[in-house]
């Protein structure tokens, strides 16, 4: 039964679209999501729900919709057609969460402009896990591999920087698509049970993916307590938040691009910044707490539900 109180529902009830598992990081973000929702007072349920959390596809009838908007269809490589659905969707709903400044520009250049809109940061919490133990001090960098990301400039710019006579650089995730054959250079894999305590042990990350929209790797790494060296294009540098180092990269102009030739970095600036991490301070990064985060989508579904 709804409770009422100075014009708003007191027991909110909302929904998701997508299942409650860890499939992927949308869903693994939603389950953060819906659990500190709960914590917060919000009955999580697909029963009648007040309002329903769009992920992509699955609006609801019978109450208001929220889209959550992943990012648009950019690259050439791709059916930009699929832009056309999403925009579709998104018109259905009665509001759309954007996770940065920079997927708002990147939505409404390619999916138009919505009258209700709210800007919110992706979230995360760390459990209790102690560091992960390596033979050596290491850096880190994880991330399902294509080309946009920049392994091998990654790893490139860690070797010219001269850090590997102290340093490891432990690379993490499916199919990366540049290895080399070098001491200091560890491929580990796929990680789930480890990662927490994987990022714990490192000294900071290295995140250089061009046009990135808000990647759940940099919100880890940020509430971990870890600088990011990144590009200074796309979303990341709106989580960052200067909590690291933004590399000079090439602008995008927000229309439609072979993503998977990048242009190339600066090594030499590269290969310093590498350097230059060593001396941060660490990161002040409460903005990112999944507590603030549940705050904030809280607020504007009661604000949907009210408009």
């Amino acid at each position: 039964m709804e409770l009422w109180l100075y014009g708003m529902i007191v027991n909110m009830r909302v929904s998701f679209s997508i299942p409650l598992k860890p499939r992927s990081g949308k869903h693994k973000f939603a389950m953060l999501l819906a659990k500190e929702m709960k914590r917060q007072g919000i009955k999580v349920t697909d029963k009648k729900p007040d309002v329903n959390l769009v992920f992509l596809k699955g609006i609801r009838k019978g109450c208001k919709n929220i889209f959550r908007l992943d990012g648009v269809w950019m690259n050439t490589r791709m059916n930009l057609n699929k832009n056309k659905n999403l925009r579709k969707t998104m018109k259905s709903c009665d509001g759309v969460v954007y996770q940065n400044e920079f997927c708002r520009k990147a939505g409404e250049e390619f999916l138009g402009r919505f009258k209700s809109y709210a800007v919110i940061l992706n979230g995360s919490k760390m459990p209790a896990v102690e560091p992960f133990k390596h033979d050596r001090p290491y850096l880190l960098s994880f991330a399902r591999w294509r080309p946009h990301k920049r392994l091998k400039a990654t790893t490139e710019g860690f070797l010219e920087s001269g850090l590997q006579s102290k340093y490891d650089l432990l690379v993490l995730g499916k199919d990366p698509d540049y290895i080399i054959d070098h001491a200091a250079v560890k491929y580990l894999g796929f990680q789930s049970k480890d990662l927490w305590s994987i990022i714990l042990g490192s000294k900071f990350v290295v995140h250089l993916a061009y046009i990135d929209w808000c990647p759940n790797s940099v919100v880890e790494s940020l509430i971990a307590g870890k600088n990011v060296l990144h590009s200074s294009t796309g979303g990341t540098k709106d989580v960052v938040r200067g909590n690291g180092i933004a590399l000079t990269d090439k602008p995008w102009d927000f229309k439609p691009i072979d993503l998977y030739s990048p242009p190339s970095l600066d090594m030499t600036e590269l290969s310093q910044s590498y350097n230059d991490m060593l001396n941060l301070s660490s990161p002040e990064c409460e903005y990112l707490s999944i507590e603030r985060t549940a705050k904030k989508y809280i607020k504007y579904c009661r604000k949907v539900l009210n408009e």
